[in-house]
C-alpha cells in the first residue's frame, strides 16, 4: 500500500492545491501492476500527472506501468512547446520504452494523463486502454474519457454465461501501451477551474463500483488518507485486482466568489443550495475564525 499527499501554496500565482492517491495490489501477488506518478512544473504553471494499469496477461505487468509513467513524466518534463505536441511525444516515448522492454511474449499497459494548465484553466488528456479521468465541478461528476474496449460474450464449455436473465459479457481492451499495432490517440482538454478536482483511476477502481459521488463524499472529511487507503483495499479486495486512484484537487477560490462563501457561513445556509465546494467553505470558515480570534472580534466568533 502507498499513500501520499502534499501540498502546495507557491506555484507562482500561489495557487493552493492538493494532491492524494493510494494504489493497493491484487492479494497474492508479488508487484503491483498499477503505477502512477506526476510532477510539477512551477516555471510554466503546469502540473503532470499520469496513471498505467499494466496488461495482467501480458509478462511483467508492474514493468509496464512503471516504464509507461516513468517515461512519460521525464520525457514531458523535458521538453518545451505547445502542450499537445509535447503530450504526443511523451506518449510515443512511453510507448517506444515499453516495446523496448518487452520480452518475446511482449508486455502492455493502459494509460491515463492530465496536464493541469493554471494560466488557462484548463486540463490537456488523453487515455489509452480502460482507465479512466473523472472531473468534479459544482454541478456534479462527469467521465471525460471513453474506453477502448470491446463487449464480448463469456462463454463456459461453449455456452454463453447467463446472469438474472442477461447474458455476462468480458470487456477487453483495443489499445494500449506497448501494442505491436501503431498506436493511434486523441488529445483533448476540457476546463478546470479553482475549487475543481480531477480523478485518475484504473479499472481495479471503477470496476468495483467506487463511484466519484463516494469520493466526493471522502474527499469531504478530514482524514481523507485512512478513508481513502481503506476505500481502495476494498476496491482491490471486491475486484481481485490491482487498484489505484490519483486525485488532484484545486483549493483557490473561483474569481470574485470569496464574498459568496462568506455569506453563506455568516448566514447560515447551505453550501449545497449555493452549490459551493464543501473544501473550499471549510477553508473560508477557517480564514474568518482566524480573522476574528486575531482582531478579537468576538461577535463574528459567535456568528459563525
Amino acid at each position: 500500500m502507498s499513500f501520499y499527499t502534499i501540498k502546495r501554496v507557491d506555484l507562482v500565482t500561489k495557487t493552493l492545491y492538493e494532491i492524494f492517491y493510494a494504489s493497493e495490489k491484487r492479494n497474492g501477488k508479488l508487484k503491483n501492476g498499477d503505477n502512477l506518478n506526476f510532477a510539477e512544473l512551477n516555471d510554466e504553471q503546469l502540473v503532470a500527472l499520469c496513471v498505467a494499469d499494466g496488461v495482467s496477461s501480458c509478462p511483467k505487468d508492474w514493468l509496464a506501468s512503471e516504464t509507461a509513467c516513468y517515461t512519460f513524466i521525464e520525457k514531458f518534463t523535458n521538453l518545451t512547446g505547445a502542450i499537445e505536441q509535447r503530450i504526443k511525444k511523451s506518449v510515443l516515448a512511453s510507448h517506444s520504452a515499453v516495446l523496448t522492454k518487452s520480452d518475446p511474449l511482449g508486455m502492455a499497459s493502459t494509460f491515463v494523463a492530465a496536464i493541469v494548465n493554471f494560466r488557462l484553466n484548463r486540463v490537456y488528456y488523453l487515455s489509452i486502454g480502460d482507465s479512466r479521468i473523472f472531473i468534479i465541478d459544482n454541478k456534479g461528476v462527469k467521465l471525460i474519457t471513453n474506453d477502448d474496449t470491446i463487449s464480448i460474450p463469456v462463454k463456459v464449455n461453449n455456452t454463453f454465461v447467463i446472469n438474472n436473465g442477461a447474458p455476462v459479457f468480458s470487456h477487453p481492451i483495443t489499445k494500449a501501451i506497448g501494442q505491436k499495432e501503431k498506436l493511434l490517440f486523441e488529445i483533448e482538454s476540457h476546463p478546470f477551474n479553482p475549487g475543481e478536482t480531477i480523478i485518475l483511476a484504473t479499472d481495479g477502481i471503477h470496476n468495483h463500483g467506487m463511484l466519484p459521488e463516494d469520493i466526493i463524499k471522502l474527499l469531504s472529511y478530514s482524514n481523507i488518507s485512512a478513508r481513502l487507503t481503506q476505500e481502495v483495499i476494498e476496491c482491490s479486495r471486491g475486484n481481485n485486482d490491482d487498484a489505484t486512484i490519483l486525485i488532484f484537487r484545486r483549493n483557490d477560490f473561483p474569481s470574485d466568489s470569496e464574498s459568496i462563501y462568506r455569506d453563506t457561513i455568516i448566514n447560515g445556509y447551505s453550501y449545497k443550495s449555493k452549490k459551493l465546494y464543501p473544501h473550499l467553505t471549510i477553508k473560508y470558515l477557517i480564514k474568518i475564525i482566524n480573522k476574528a480570534i486575531y482582531e478579537n472580534d468576538f461577535e463574528l466568533v459567535q456568528s459563525v
